[in-house]
């Protein structure tokens, strides 16, 4: 039992298009609406978006970056707070929380999609 949760959660690290896709693709046959869906599935998959990152710049620059991570979106936030600060004058932390981490998505998308390729062209 416990093997087969290790293989779930390396998969999940190693392939996170799949289990975002996957989420997608699940999220639409249950009927929710597409644009909810993508949303849904993004803030879900971000988290495991981040860790393939993170152990992508382990195994390609033998880096450790966590803690840059956690700056950058700490960095983020603070934007987004200062932003939200000047157009509403009152800020509403959840939504500022909510922008970060779908700020995340992208960037770690895009990350990933790197590391992805330069791990292939590395290796060959």
């Amino acid at each position: 039992m416990i093997d087969i949760i290790t293989y779930i959660l390396a998969a999940t690290i190693t392939l996170p298009f799949v289990l975002f896709f996957g989420l997608l693709i699940g999220l639409n046959l249950f009927n929710v609406r597409s644009q909810k869906a993508f949303k849904r599935a993004a803030d879900v998959s971000t988290f495991w978006f981040i860790l393939s990152v993170v152990f992508s710049a382990y195994i390609l620059f033998k880096q450790i970056i966590i803690l840059w991570i956690i700056m950058l979106i700490i960095i983020i936030m603070a934007l987004y707070l200062v932003m939200l600060w000047r157009k509403e004058q009152e800020v509403q932390l959840k939504k500022a929380i909510l922008k970060t981490w779908r700020t995340s998505f992208l960037l770690f998308f895009g990350l990933y999609t790197i590391s992805l390729l330069f791990g292939i062209l590395q290796r060959i």
